[in-house]
């Protein structure tokens, strides 16, 4: 139990019980995501805004820079997200001091920023009021926390498309989003033109080939990034050397990208792309296998699988789009013993017409 954190919690029952849009919080000392949505509330009440704990656009765009001279109720609620965030910052006294300042200068450098002010700027209060963590944590890998920051430094927060992600050190999908955001902006000529965050066909034609001596930094920043993310590279320094083409060639063997006439060994194509930026890869090109969110229980779909590949894999869990059901069901077992006999469908799954 973080006694801090426990004052924060303290403070905010005792403040905003009886508000609108007030939900009490457990009073334990412990950071999680209650109490980062109930200083948002807060936050929210202190604006004038519909209380909802979400620190969605609205929020961003109608909160203020929060500094010495601002509102007491505000500054104590930052003075709550130092505390929450592990950073000591005076007290929750609603004045906004020197300590209060060193906390957002060490908070912004541990986003990656140096050199920024004292005051509380909208894009960090946001990343404040949240569960993310800005130092390295004990899972955390020292190499992937530097590019976390250099993503927020250079393309996260110029882009406003995602809010600053964590720094932690645990490469997760925020990061991988940020990635993309890298990508498309850099490809854009460094402007908002298609910048969106999401990986398609757009985004993937217009990635550049990078090979051994390439000169095009930023990009070769952003591959190595993604071979952090998709596989084993404890650097980004923009400069694609020998040692950097060698993490590409292992990369595309273990991803059997090599089986692909179109893959050269150690250079960056739109295959390779495809595989650092997406777990399904370039999914035009030829496979022997597949996986499938749909039951197969009809002959037709059967044999056109059949004839496509060797292997196709089913679900036992889990939904489409969050609503349609893709689970392998005992129906469509039965219905595929007997048709896989009859098709050999999965191939060595049986022998003499034995399932084993």
């Amino acid at each position: 139990m973080d006694l801090k954190v426990l004052q924060a919690q303290r403070w905010y029952n005792d403040t905003y019980a009886g508000t609108s849009g007030y939900v009490e919080i457990a009073e334990d000392g412990i950071t999680g995501t209650g109490t980062c949505k109930a200083f948002v509330r807060a936050l929210q009440y202190e604006l004038g805004l519909d209380v909802d704990g979400s620190f969605g656009k609205g929020t961003l765009s109608s909160c203020p820079t929060i500094g010495s001279g601002s509102d007491p109720s505000l500054i104590k609620i930052i003075q709550c997200g130092f505390y929450c965030k592990g950073y000591e910052c005076g007290g929750i006294d609603g004045i906004y001091g020197a300590s209060a300042q060193s906390a957002a200068k060490t908070f912004k450098e541990d986003a990656g920023f140096e050199d920024e002010d004292g005051n509380m700027q909208p894009v960090f209060i946001q990343a404040l009021l949240n569960t993310d963590a800005f130092k390295l944590v004990n899972q955390g890998i020292s190499y992937v926390r530097e590019a976390q920051q250099y993503l927020n430094r250079n393309y996260v927060r110029k882009t406003g498309i995602i809010g600053l992600i964590a720094c932690n050190g645990i490469p997760d999908r925020n990061m991988s989003k940020a990635v993309i955001i890298a990508l498309q902006y850099e490809e854009a000529g460094k402007t908002m033109n298609g910048v969106d965050g999401i990986y398609g066909d757009n985004t993937l034609n217009k990635a550049p080939e990078l090979a051994l001596g390439s000169t095009k930094e930023e990009y070769v920043r952003i591959a190595q990034m993604c071979m952090m993310l998709m596989y084993n590279n404890r650097y980004v320094s923009g400069v694609y050397d020998s040692f950097f083409e060698n993490t590409v060639k292992s990369f595309q063997e273990f991803y059997c990208l090599t089986q692909d006439p179109g893959v050269v060994p150690g250079v960056i194509g739109r295959t390779t792309w495809a595989s650092l930026l997406s777990s399904k890869g370039d999914t035009s090109r030829t496979a022997t296998a597949c996986d499938c969110s749909e039951k197969i229980l009809s002959d037709a779909k059967a044999q056109k699988l059949k004839e496509t590949y060797d292997i196709v894999g089913r679900y036992l869990t889990g939904t489409v789009e969050g609503s349609k059901p893709k689970n392998l069901t005992i129906l469509e077992i039965k219905i595929l013993t007997w048709r896989c006999k009859k098709y050999c469908f999965l191939k060595d799954t049986f022998k003499d017409g034995t399932f084993y």
